[in-house]
């Protein structure tokens, strides 16, 4: 369950606040766990149904990859967590420095 209730504010997963956002785009918040050092992407608001679907098909995007063994240009996915995803944690917030980094163009 969200922690705010106001039509106006974001909603963080439940444990999460503002400190933890190391980005977001257009399905919604970046959240970094930084006691497992794995990503939560969750949507801006959980009660947009756009916002949801768009999660919902990254996570079974995902899901695909991880039932096929993965693909080392992917993050690892980790499972779900409320209306959104967990992912591995790409180092310095840019995951164009993670791709360079680990040579995911020469699959």
């Amino acid at each position: 369950m969200p922690l705010s209730t106001r039509d106006d504010e974001i909603q963080y997963p439940l444990g999460f606040g503002v400190s933890g956002v190391v980005g977001w785009g257009t399905t919604g918040l970046v959240i970094l766990d930084k006691s497992s050092q794995i990503i939560i992407k969750t949507p801006f608001d959980s009660r947009n149904e756009e916002c949801i679907r768009r999660i919902l098909r990254e996570r079974q995007v995902y899901e695909r990859f991880t039932e096929h063994g993965g693909y080392r240009g992917i993050l690892s996915y980790s499972g779900t967590v409320g209306s959104g995803i967990r992912l591995e944690y790409a180092p310095n917030h840019i995951l164009r420095s993670y791709i360079e980094e680990h040579d995911v163009g020469s699959a």
